[in-house]
């Protein structure tokens, strides 16, 4: 798992962009890699396709990922897989969020699995400095952020007095990088401390973990060349003995034309880049892929605007797999087809993909070739349906809330005026859902039920009722939508 581990970080530093945590513990659509002004995305994965009455039907369809963001490009709604592979019941976790002005006031999460009814836990941020942010499970403290004034992370807490608990603390440079970390338990132990030395132009050079008595645990070297990329990485454990070394070569300190991984001794990743006269990567020759030695290698070519158009792998003087890009607006490429091959060249799987102009995908499906009754077929091994929507001025879900005085008679028949709460639910695609939960340690009395559940647009409740037995939020569900409303009381 180690060798797995350090494997899978050197090709997202290769191929991805580190997104920086969000202010206050919230998420943006670029955390999701999600680009455009979107309002919704889902993803529902059709999987274990069977044959029925020569068509093929999937076996499972579950909902992978569905996000919703406001405005801002903050998430204000998320929705997870959570299932265990291969074992039932299915799992899943939302949270909602809601916001004021810029900051996040309240959330909403559940665990649910199978056919229970979504039981949510709620987390109410307080903000009793510009810089901190407390939060509160249900009624107990629970976990604080500090910030200075850069909006930089100085020191998190949660469950202090508890030793299962933990406070962390950040220092930073005059350039805002990092330059330590420290962590304690929640009865102030010292469990670990960070160092981080920088030069001059703010790159990482040196790392040094230590344990809680002190000793290093383990020690991080980093060297750049006068370009400020990055040669080598070497990592020490602590008595002294290197764990992982990255290295790359470069020409004119720019183009990367070599890169060796090395884990506990044994080469991981091995291989040489060759460019053609426009700087554009020609082909990738592989020494060591995966820890074994191997002659594969990858062949790139492009078009005359210089977009990347195919990518043949080789193995054994063999193609092994092909990817290519079609539809070309600008440098985006809108449909992407991967192939990979059996050992006589016949096709083994195929993979495509479409995107919209913003570069979302929008289809994705993956087929296997298999032959039945002497004939080689297409059968389907996985689909994606995607819905995404962007903000077009679209009236998005929304909930109009009124406290209105009405006049009613009460048991003895007198006429009494009262303050009812009233909520319309507006811009629902489909019937809406409000559901309403009860305050900690509150009993209910008669016909009310914990935790209610209600259909439809429009509802009715007395204030008074209603404010002594649920908390001040609720959520509002209509087909894709979901949003955590706040009504007017505390």
């Amino acid at each position: 798992m180690k060798t797995i581990s350090h494997y899978t970080r050197i090709i997202l530093l290769m191929l991805v962009t580190q997104t920086v945590t969000a202010q206050f513990g919230y998420e943006t659509q670029k955390d999701d890699y999600i680009k455009g002004s979107v309002y919704l995305y889902k993803k529902t994965v059709l999987k274990d396709f069977d044959e029925k009455f020569e068509e093929y039907k999937p076996g499972i369809k579950y909902i992978d990922e569905w996000y919703i963001y406001d405005e801002e490009g903050r998430k204000i709604f998320e929705y997870k897989d959570q299932s265990v592979p291969d074992r039932n019941p299915p799992a899943y976790e939302k949270k909602i969020n809601f916001f004021n002005k810029d900051k996040l006031i309240v959330s909403a999460g559940t665990f649910t699995i199978g056919n229970e009814d979504d039981d949510y836990d709620f987390t109410y941020y307080k903000y009793p400095q510009s810089t901190i942010m407390e939060e509160y499970i249900s009624t107990g403290k629970g976990f604080t952020r500090k910030y200075n004034s850069k909006n930089l992370l100085l020191e998190e807490s949660k469950y202090l007095g508890k030793r299962g608990g933990y406070k962390k603390k950040y220092k930073y440079d005059k350039n805002d990088k990092k330059i330590s970390f420290v962590e304690y338990n929640g009865i102030g132990d010292l469990e670990k401390k960070v160092v981080y030395k920088r030069d001059s132009k703010g790159n990482l050079f040196e790392k040094i973990v230590y344990n809680a008595d002190g000793k290093e645990k383990n020690k991080e070297i980093i060297e750049y060349n006068s370009a400020g990329r990055k040669t080598k990485s070497i990592e020490y454990n602590a008595d002294g003995i290197v764990t992982y070394k990255h290295e790359t070569n470069y020409i004119n300190d720019t183009l990367p034309i070599q890169l060796i991984l090395n884990i506990e001794g044994q080469i991981y990743l091995e291989f040489k880049q060759e460019y053609d006269e426009k700087k554009h990567l020609k082909k990738r020759i592989y020494s060591v892929d995966n820890g074994n030695k191997t002659n594969k290698y990858e062949v790139y070519t492009y078009n005359s605007k210089g977009n990347l158009i195919s990518q043949n792998t080789f193995e054994n003087q063999k193609i092994t797999g092909k990817i290519m890009y079609f539809d070309y607006v600008g440098n985006q490429s809108f449909f992407y087809t991967a192939e990979t091959y059996n050992e006589d060249g016949s096709t083994n799987e195929i993979t495509t993909k479409k995107s919209d102009k913003y570069g979302n995908t929008k289809v994705y499906e993956k087929y296997k070739y298999e032959t039945k009754f002497g004939e080689r077929i297409k059968v389907p091994v996985e689909k994606h349906e995607i819905e995404i929507s962007y903000y077009d001025g679209t009236p998005k879900l929304t909930a109009d809330i009124k406290i209105v005085e009405e006049k009613h008679k009460n048991s003895k028949g007198k006429k009494i005026k009262e303050d009812y709460l009233k909520i319309e639910i507006r811009n629902a695609k489909t019937k809406p859902h409000i559901y309403l939960y009860d305050k900690p340690g509150i009993t209910h009395y008669g016909s009310s039920t914990p935790n209610e559940h209600r259909i439809g647009y429009n509802f009715s409740f007395q204030y008074d009722y209603f404010k002594r037995f649920y908390i001040p939020y609720m959520i509002v569900e209509a087909g894709n939508d979901v949003v955590l409303v706040k009504l007017p009381y505390e």
